[in-house]
């Protein structure tokens, strides 16, 4: 028999193994060793750490059984579990259900089951929790049920946020996408506007947003606002492996703004992704929006770039290969869910190139460049005055304006202190941007967080920097004792710009800080 003093050291050292097969084995082999030993807290720990693991590596749909355990044992011994511990399994739980709309793997009745017991635990009466109301919308309309799905947004919509509720910025982007796909034009881009607004501090704004703007401005005929939003969010979009799911949406609006030569430049180079895909709605969408793509386009030789053709025999063929994914994918999930939905969604989108009326189609607009070459003339969304194509990759020295303008670009909300000290919120954590060096060439971005542990906690506090700062390039994590019986959890992010620097790469650097603050933020709230 292991003793608990030694399952939470083993523990201690399996949360440090990268997502993957050997953490999940390790981890439910501690599960079970607390199990046969009567050591349900280790059992509980160890069950969370398997569902933080599973949502890490794409594995959401393997979550339900931990899941059930967890709910199980906090009802049965609710004195066991702290508020942070609550708000970290209503994370999962939400987490899981949300997972049946991405995978054909997670059983509808288990999702239903998840999602009445969350009903069950955070009553609202006729108004019930907005996180309650937003799932439950999702749920409905990935089945089809259209009515159902606006009843739920409906009533959500008139339920005030609480303490379980999701990011003011992600929220409206998702409510944007069902009124989307019902046709609601207008009422999809009031709630991403609202997102823009709300959701500044957000790491995924603004370009999750203007992403859910796209289409809705471009059938309302806003084809300049449809244009920038595309150009903007996809530049981040193109590599960042969590927002694969997003491409789709950039392949659909090249097809029906008439931008094919782009949008088949965008499908050949993101096509990789699809293989390693544990998203299968997001790869559904992505190979029908990519075959009606090849679809809609004509001629000998397919244009796919400045530089590129792609022979006729060659793009029917990646056209069928597409279709026979994307079709497999949405009788897939038909087959789970008893309905006919995403095969018909699949055949919608397919429709399109032929019955295109979108006001795009007539109105005069200048030609997008390829991706390769015309992502860094991004027009922002804020309404800023923005350099041209031309000025934003010139290289310029380091100033405070110059990163003020930055976050302006980002919709982010910041304060200029008499220090010229540029503060921002980023998820639990504030970042300072400050120039450093002789000449002001270096940009410090000083992170820290929210959170703090009592001084008891010093060891604790030092295993998580050091195991931090092996795994991690960015940013550099440090903790500080304040004397009064706290730990202040800080980082750092410093780049040499005495060559200058271009608005463009600017803005990488800015949206990699505030992105690498939030997440060493959720890090460390995640201590305890």
């Amino acid at each position: 028999m292991i003793s608990r003093d030694r399952l939470a050291a083993v523990l201690a050292c399996a949360r440090d193994l990268p997502d993957g097969e050997e953490k999940y084995a390790e981890l439910q082999r501690i599960a079970a060793h607390a199990d046969s030993g009567g050591h349900q807290r280790i059992g509980f720990a160890a069950r969370m750490a398997l569902l933080e693991a599973y949502r890490g590596g794409g594995q959401g749909w393997r979550a339900h059984e931990p899941l059930l355990w967890c709910l199980g044992l906090a009802g049965d011994r609710p004195e066991w579990i702290d508020q942070a511990d609550r708000w970290r399994l209503h994370r999962q739980q939400r987490a899981t259900i949300a997972a049946f709309c991405t995978s054909t793997r997670v059983g509808r009745a288990q999702t239903e089951e998840l999602l009445a017991e969350l009903r069950r635990r955070l009553p609202g009466g006729d108004t019930p929790p907005e996180v309650v109301a937003d799932l439950s919308a999702r749920v409905a309309d990935h089945l089809g049920d259209e009515a159902g799905a606006r009843r739920w947004l409906e009533r959500g919509a008139a339920t005030e946020a609480d303490e379980y509720s999701d990011c003011p910025g992600c929220a409206p982007a998702r409510r944007a996408r069902l009124l989307a796909g019902w046709g609601q034009w207008e009422a999809a881009v009031r709630s991403a506007e609202a997102g823009l607004r709300d959701g500044p501090g957000c790491p995924a704004q603004p370009e999750r947003n203007l992403a859910a703007l796209m289409l809705p401005y471009l059938r309302l005929g806003r084809v300049e606002e449809a244009t920038a939003a595309h150009l903007r969010s996809y530049r981040r979009h193109r590599e960042e492996a969590a927002a694969f799911g997003e491409i789709g949406g950039h392949l659909r609006f090249c097809m029906l703004a008439g931008e094919t030569e782009r949008g088949l430049a965008i499908l050949i180079a993101q096509l990789p992704r699809l293989a390693g895909a544990t998203d299968e709605l997001a790869a559904m969408e992505f190979a029908a929006a990519g075959a009606a793509l090849c679809q809609a386009t004509a001629g000998p030789a397919v244009a796919a770039g400045p530089d590129a053709r792609l022979p006729r025999e060659r793009a029917d063929a990646l056209g069928a290969q597409l279709l026979a994914t994307a079709r497999q994918l949405a009788g897939a999930f038909d087959a789970r869910n008893g309905t006919g939905h995403q095969s018909g969604r699949v055949a919608a989108w397919l429709a399109e190139p032929d019955t295109r009326t979108t006001p795009a189609q007539r109105a005069p607009r200048r030609r997008l460049p390829a991706p390769d070459t015309g992502d860094h003339d991004t027009p922002g969304h804020t309404g800023d005055h923005h350099a041209d194509e031309a000025d934003r990759r010139i290289p310029e020295p380091l100033s405070v304006a110059a990163v003020t303008a930055a976050l302006r670009r980002r919709g982010c909300r910041y304060a200029l202190d008499a220090t010229r000290t540029v503060g921002v919120r980023s998820g639990p954590a504030t970042v300072q941007f400050e120039l450093a060096g002789d000449d002001g060439e270096i940009l410090h971005a000083r992170i820290v967080t929210d959170h703090r542990l009592p001084a008891r906690r010093l060891a604790a506090a030092y295993a998580f920097c050091n195991w931090w700062n092996r795994d991690r390039l960015t940013p550099k994590a440090y903790v500080h004792d304040t004397g009064g019986g706290e730990l202040v959890f800080g980082a750092g992010l410093s780049t040499d710009l005495a060559y200058g620097v271009a608005a463009d790469q600017l803005d990488a650097l800015i949206a990699t800080a505030l992105e690498s603050a939030a997440g060493y933020g959720r890090a460390v709230a995640a201590l305890g």
